[in-house]
């Protein structure tokens, strides 16, 4: 399967913000320039009809400047925006579309098309029935963009994803990561999908790192390639990342290559080739070229 781009595009430019103001939205100030209005229309893909109640989050330099959810007309207005580009994240809090996230260029009016989605029910279990914490899984579809989910113990559902051929990676820590081949099939009648139950075997192998973080053009997510998917970590704030389960290919024997990728929405930020061994490989930090 060849690697998607992300739903993520994050590149977000060093802007200064004006509140953001909506009506029935929560905003706060960033900063001081001059402003205009942004308006969001998210329509359904299938069929282009209005998309009501979609969340939205209005993001600046990682931090969430307004929220608002979209009218029975699938419209969502903001005003005082500052000119420039801003990351815009939506999802469906009745699970019926996929969730997505763009970065918007305001002042201006854009139309968002949302991907018709079907939950997923899937119990994750180790080899002896016991349960699976800080369980992760990363999906890549066929004709759609790369998601990542982190499920809180004792959960099952994750979603929406969109309808037809993809690959689930569910990986947990100590445990090898499975893969497993699905096609799921949406309909008007048919919102969710139950699964086989995994059960996941010990071992694999731990990869993790540090990105050297020096400001806005900074990597948000790490991508490991192998076996014609991957796997997603997000980068956390002290710029650490970390992969458990990942092909072992035991003693003695020559190591498995993959393909390490820094990237900031559908941005490569460094690309690295990488060999697998041993149960723990640390890279240590990873200084970033400006």
């Amino acid at each position: 399967m060849h690697s998607k781009k992300s739903p993520y595009i994050v590149p977000v430019l060093c802007l200064a913000i004006s509140g953001l103001l909506a009506s029935g939205c929560e905003s706060r100030r960033v900063g001081a320039a001059s402003s205009g209005p942004l308006d969001l229309e998210f329509v359904d893909r299938s069929n282009g009809a209005p998309c009501a109640g979609i969340s939205v989050e209005v993001h600046f330099a990682g931090h969430v400047v307004a929220r608002g959810s979209s009218s029975e007309a699938g419209s969502v207005h903001f005003s005082q925006v500052a000119p420039g580009n801003l990351l815009v994240r939506f999802q469906d809090p009745k699970e019926s579309f996929c969730r997505g996230e763009a970065e918007i260029e305001v002042p201006g009016t854009h139309r968002v098309a949302l991907e018709p989605g079907v939950m997923v029910d899937l119990r994750i279990e180790g080899e002896s029935g016991e349960p699976v914490t800080g369980a992760r899984i990363t999906v890549w579809p066929l004709e759609a963009n790369v998601l990542r989910f982190d499920l809180q113990p004792g959960a099952t559902r994750f979603g929406p994803l969109p309808a037809g051929s993809a690959k689930l990676l569910v990986a947990a820590p100590s445990y090898r990561t499975a893969v497993l081949d699905v096609d799921l099939r949406s309909s008007r009648k048919k919102k969710e999908e139950k699964l086989n139950d995994v059960r996941l075997v010990k071992g694999g192998t731990t990869l993790r790192g540090r990105v050297e973080l020096k400001g806005r053009h900074d990597p948000k997510e790490a991508l490991l390639r192998y076996e014609g998917a991957g796997q997603l970590a997000q980068i956390q704030k002290d710029g650490t990342f970390e992969f458990t389960g990942l092909p072992d290919p035991g003693p003695g024997t020559k190591g498995k290559d993959v393909m390490l990728v820094l990237r900031r929405g559908s941005t490569e930020v460094c690309a690295r080739e990488l060999m697998l061994q041993g149960q723990e490989l640390d890279l240590g930090t990873i200084a970033l070229r400006e």
